[in-house]
């Protein structure tokens, strides 16, 4: 198998540099992790009665709940490009979701630097939690700030 690394595209910040581009889904979650004042540890509180999800929720816990299988296919089957493929996945629908709240209020994570709705600090933790987990499967540092 031939691999075609560019080393251009490594220090490229864009992305099309797909470390670059998860390193900075989890900056862009620790950024509002540290604007709400709370970390990775910290427990949750959900309403179960109130608890919707929108479409790119639904889309990201459909994802997550594709890691185990991720990691174990992985190992199990030597298949080792399938976590960096899978981080860059599921780092394109966070920045989506991200993206989302920008064009439309609804989706915004923070207002008035409050959490709007619990169930979106579960999900951002839900990614940031995987996020970390496989980059550290990679070698690959997590930085909380870019």
């Amino acid at each position: 198998v031939e691999l075609d690394f560019d080393f251009d595209k490594v220090k490229e910040k864009t992305k099309d540099n797909p470390v670059y581009y998860v390193q900075y889904a989890y900056a862009r979650i620790n950024s509002i992790i540290r604007t709400l004042d709370k970390n990775l540890s910290d427990n949750i509180i959900i309403n179960s009665e109130s608890f919707n999800l929108n479409e790119y929720e639904k889309k990201i816990l459909r994802k997550v709940f594709e890691w185990p299988k991720i990691v174990e296919s992985a190992s199990y089957k030597f298949e080792p490009h399938k976590i960096p493929f899978y981080l860059y996945e599921l780092s394109t629908l966070f920045h989506s979701y991200w993206s989302k709240g920008n064009e439309d209020e609804n989706f915004k994570f923070i207002e008035k630097g409050k959490i709007k709705r619990s169930e979106s600090l579960s999900f951002i933790y839900l990614i940031a939690i995987v996020i970390k987990n496989g980059m550290n499967i990679l070698g690959v540092s997590t930085p909380e700030k870019m």
